[in-house]
């Protein structure tokens, strides 16, 4: 007689390849606010997007340190889904050289934790151009408009730039773009749309070039009002 002996398979089970899995990404790990006054609030938006084959959840978002603050307005991230992490620093009891870091914790199976950081510079101006104010302020019913002018310090002509500001209720328009030595151009910063109810607080970062790159960093108060 031949004893025949089979053994039973496994059930197969659920396949685990980090291929499968949330994987996230950054389209950048450090910015830069340049000069920034101190006393203020100051914000950048950080894009991440999810560009793995499953669900991404960010687990956790933690500054190293109280002077910086990041709301999370969604945590869990389909298949090419994208969020911003608003990061937002309080200069108040800052002076000089700043560099803070923020922790980014994930299912991504081999980038679980992401360092991001935010980099300037308090209570000194930048060497290349003056601003005729130090904050834009909209707090009274039916202002949708301010201004500020911007001087080249230099002795060469400077390009400017606005970076995209944090907030898409803002709109910004800098004009001319390029000045000369002794120069001046004129800022303007509009609501395009409703901002949230209450105080509210914002940045604007301006970019010079010229022999150098040089950045300013603004805030931006107002009071949102019912319409």
């Amino acid at each position: 007689m031949v004893l025949l002996w089979a053994s039973a398979s496994p059930a197969a089970q659920p396949s685990t390849s980090s291929e499968e899995k949330g994987r996230i990404e950054f389209t950048e790990f450090i910015f830069d606010f340049g000069f920034i006054p101190q006393g203020a609030v100051f914000s950048h938006n950080f894009h991440a997007r999810n560009v793995g084959r499953g669900v991404l959840n960010i687990v956790k978002v933690e500054p190293t340190c109280g002077c910086t603050s990041v709301p999370l307005d969604q945590a869990f991230l389909k298949p090419k889904e994208a969020v911003d992490i608003r990061v937002n620093f309080d200069s108040q009891k800052f002076q000089g050289n700043i560099n803070k870091r923020i922790k980014v914790l994930s299912t991504d199976p081999e980038n679980g934790l992401v360092e991001l950081f935010l980099k300037g510079v308090v209570g000194r101006p930048p060497a290349s151009i003056e601003l005729s104010g130090s904050a834009l302020i909209f707090n009274e019913i039916g202002i949708v408009s301010r201004e500020m002018h911007i001087k080249n310090l230099t002795a060469q002509e400077i390009t400017l730039a606005v970076l995209p500001p944090v907030d898409t209720f803002l709109e910004t328009t800098v004009s001319p773009l390029k000045i000369g030595p002794q120069s001046e151009a004129k800022l303007t910063v509009r609501l395009k749309g409703k901002p949230p109810l209450g105080e509210y607080k914002s940045s604007i970062t301006l970019e010079s070039t010229g022999e150098k790159v040089e950045r300013l960093s603004i805030p931006i108060t107002g009071t949102g009002y019912a319409r």
